[in-house]
């Protein structure tokens, strides 16, 4: 996961558009049309945030002249350092500053030379460590993932899994590859991040005394039938199934695949093959697309991007519903969209701006290969 870091930028329309969302509510889905049409859009513009960009003279704002010198130090060392990279030469552009310097007006020549450095369709932050006691500063150079659907993008597997039960080495495949999914995408599952946490929620907060004995006795048994599945059931088994599952590389995975004999469970073999050639180029975790980085105070979206995908055991019961509603609630206050990044520090070896396209196309080939095979798994 990437290190937490702070982000400065406008937000002004951020805050525009979060109170004017409060004024309508948003749901991806009408509550009890589980299972159809999978994955829902969950926003279109107006209710997503994209990056933006704070120009000098709003940085400089606020900001005291030794804490601007500091930060026009640090980042004139990481443009050097790109500048160097990219032309094979320093720059010689910035001189040090000296005391009776105007800050604010060499900020602005500072901003503009690495505008003009990094690509035209590319942004960039100012960032700072948290965790970091000098308080460096340093770039975050940024595109946007244009053709990306914001959508709850899910996997429900409980089918697939029935269904393999007459065929053991299919069977094994389909989990060691849900194992490795999730190890090199870092696709939050069931049983641990959000999700976990709204299994937590049935379980502490619908399960209070006053509230279960205010349920009739569908809805008593439906509660109970969902916490007994899922801590001893059969979505319990699946979790163990694939925690356990060895670890294998892709290659090893379809290898396998390949010397299997029968055409049965075509869907499956095709979910497992196509996946494998996805993670065996080139995969990325979606926490790098995910920039949870916000100044105390600023709006920061609700639902954030690696909320974005759930392996879930099925779209019928309890957990998926009150999950649902989750996502819906978080929505209303903002969808995250993502963003391919690199970092430019002073100590930086290698700059390649190429890679920002190249992230955000597997991002898109990866939500295409989710959507695919979402409804028919």
């Amino acid at each position: 996961m990437q290190t937490k870091t702070t982000d400065t930028r406008a937000t002004s329309k951020a805050r525009t558009r979060a109170h004017k969302r409060k004024t309508k509510p948003y749901n991806i889905r009408k509550r009890r049309e589980v299972g159809k049409n999978l994955p829902t859009i969950l926003s279109n513009s107006i209710y997503s945030l994209r990056l933006k960009p704070k120009q000098s003279a709003q940085f400089a704002e606020g900001k005291s002249l030794e804490e601007l010198r500091k930060i026009y130090s640090d980042l004139s060392q990481c443009y050097d350092s790109a500048y160097c990279i990219i032309n094979g030469q320093r720059s010689g552009i910035l001189p040090k500053l000296a005391n009776n310097d105007d800050i604010k007006y060499k900020f602005s020549i500072l901003i503009q030379e690495i505008k003009e450095l990094i690509p035209e369709d590319a942004d960039f932050n100012i960032s700072t460590d948290e965790d970091d006691k000098n308080g460096s500063y340093f770039l975050t150079v940024y595109k946007s993932t244009t053709r990306y659907d914001i959508q709850w993008y899910i996997l429900p597997i409980e089918e697939s899994l029935n269904k393999l039960k007459k065929y053991p080495e299919l069977e094994r495949l389909f989990l060691q590859f849900l194992s490795l999914l999730m190890r090199r995408t870092d696709v939050q599952s069931w049983w641990h991040h959000s999700m976990g946490c709204s299994f937590e929620y049935i379980k502490d907060h619908l399960r209070d005394d006053y509230m279960y004995h205010d349920m009739d006795e569908a809805q008593r048994e439906e509660l109970d039938n969902t916490i007994y599945n899922y801590e001893s059931g059969d979505p319990y088994i699946a979790q163990q199934e694939i925690e356990l599952a060895l670890e294998r590389e892709p290659e090893d995975i379809l290898h396998d695949l390949n010397s299997l004999s029968g055409t049965y469970r075509r869907n499956i073999r095709s979910f497992i093959k196509e996946g494998c050639q996805l993670l065996s180029k080139t995969s990325y975790s979606i926490y790098e697309f995910a920039n949870n980085q916000y100044d105390n105070g600023l709006y920061e979206p609700e639902l954030a991007f690696d909320k974005h995908f759930n392996i879930v055991w099925n779209t019928t019961d309890l957990l998926f519903q009150q999950h649902e509603e989750f996502i819906n609630s978080e929505a209303n206050e903002g969808i995250q969209e993502p963003n391919s990044m690199l970092v430019i520090r002073p100590n930086t070896a290698n700059i390649d701006f190429e890679l920002l396209d190249a992230k955000n196309n597997w991002l898109v080939s990866f939500a295409d290969f989710i959507c695919k095979y979402s409804p028919i798994l």
